[in-house]
């Protein structure tokens, strides 16, 4: 992608920096739901703990679900009060059908009274990929030409030297990024039938 992007902007000046304007770019839309960047993880409850850690690349949460007793169950999200509530009135241990996201953790409601396994099912994020070789990630390859879009909308706004064209070509650039961008979110729902879109 670096090599592409030189050769479309005709600038040979931005080898150097294009990498981080592409991990840049990826860094923006990590934060939207796509079919590519959707995942799940799994962890084991321990009796007497009720906060468990975000897996490493957790972004944004889908939905948790706990089994017990071969039965799967999707868990109530409450607010980090709600949670502190129930706590005050209680220190019964069960299964937890409750939780809370706070500190980068989910925070169960009761406090397990065994071993049940959480599936959680979430945006994720990937590591930024190292400038100035061919590495590729999803983001390259599944949804390269609105990174590459970007990048370039980036370059011309933030390094290119401005020019008398240079606010046309940062309008068209951007113009065309959320073309793509609406394109790769309808695919999006039509790949997982949620029926949800993030907005621009």
């Amino acid at each position: 992608m670096e090599a592409r992007i030189i050769a479309e902007l005709h600038r040979s000046d931005v080898a150097a920096v294009v990498g981080g304007y592409i991990n840049d770019a990826i860094s923006h839309y990590q934060r939207f739901r796509f079919w590519f960047n959707e995942t799940s993880a799994t962890q084991n409850t321990a009796d007497g703990t009720a906060t468990y850690a975000w897996p490493s690349d957790f972004v944004e949460l889908d939905s948790l679900t706990i089994t017990a007793n071969s039965t799967i169950s999707k868990m109530t999200q409450l607010s980090p009060s709600e949670i502190d509530e129930r706590y005050f009135n209680t220190t019964t241990k069960g299964i937890p059908y409750h939780f809370a996201n706070y500190k980068q953790q989910f925070r169960l409601y009761p406090t397990p009274n065994g071993t049940y396994t959480l599936t959680q099912y979430y945006v994720k994020s990937f590591t930024a990929l190292a400038t100035g070789s061919a590495t590729s990630n999803v983001w390259t390859t599944e949804a390269e030409e609105l990174i590459r879009t970007r990048a370039k909308k980036l370059l011309w706004g933030h390094f290119v030297p401005t020019s008398a064209d240079t606010a046309n070509i940062v309008s068209m650039l951007d113009t065309h990024e959320q073309q793509i961008f609406a394109g790769l979110q309808q695919q999006t729902v039509a790949s997982t039938k949620t029926g949800r879109i993030k907005a621009w």
